[in-house]
Formats: C-alpha cells, structure tokens, sequence
C-alpha cells in the first residue's frame, strides 16, 4: 500500500475537479510540525499524493514517536492552576486545571493559553488560494 510520505507538501493550488473535500495532513520540514489542509477527495492518491488522515499519525511518523504533543494531560476538575492539554486522538487542545504549578511547554503537553497549544501542536490550516 502508498504511504504518506513526511516530505511531500500539498499542492493546494491544484484540484482533482470534485466538490467533496476532506482535511488531510502533512509534515513541514521547516516548522517540524504537521498541518492541517483541506483538499478535494481525490481518487488518485498517487498522482495527488497520498497525505496522513490524521494529525497524531502525521506526529508519530515524521516529528517523533516521543512529541510531547501525543501525551495528553489531563489535569483535574477541581486544580487551582490553569492550562490548556492537547489531544492527539481529538485533535482538540482542551481546558485543564491542575493541582500543582504545572511544567509548562515545552517540558510538558500544557500550555498556559489555548493559542500556544494550537500554534504548538495543531497548527491552523493550510489555505486553498481560491478560498482567501
């Protein structure tokens, strides 16, 4: 089977033809981080490439099986400090409190705002050019 591969970018001036689009994900060499895109569903994986259906793959793969951003922490109801955790399997950086001053990123997968955690561990999406 095609795998997706961590150094092909999407071509995201190019379409397929079809109206039925699908997010997708790949590895920026340069960040070292993998970004969300959207695309149209292609049949043709291999003339189109053939990109990471979802982000923790894309982390796992091709930044490390070890990222900070795959252990997500939970944190507890009634902690007195705030931050935000992200989950791999959501793809969502979610609101936490802990009972004890957390490590903060980059020693830990908390983060003091919701932005650092996205900027961090999900990245905003690629943009098609015909859609700004």
């Amino acid at each position: 089977p095609h795998k997706p591969d961590c150094n092909k970018k999407p071509d995201l001036t190019h379409s397929c033809g079809k109206q039925v689009f699908e997010r997708r994900f790949y590895h920026d060499s340069k960040k070292n981080k993998c970004i969300a895109f959207i695309r149209s569903k292609c049949d043709d994986d291999i003339t189109y490439g053939k990109f990471f259906e979802n982000r923790g793959s894309c982390i796992r793969e091709c930044v490390s099986s070890k990222s900070l951003c795959l252990k997500f922490r939970k944190g507890k109801m009634n902690g007195t400090f705030e931050g935000y955790s992200y989950d791999a399997r959501d793809d969502i950086c979610y609101p936490a409190r802990y009972r004890r001053q957390p490590n903060f990123w980059p020693a830990e997968n908390i983060f003091r705002t919701e932005q650092e955690c996205y900027n961090e561990c999900a990245p905003s999406f690629a943009q098609h050019p015909l859609w700004k």
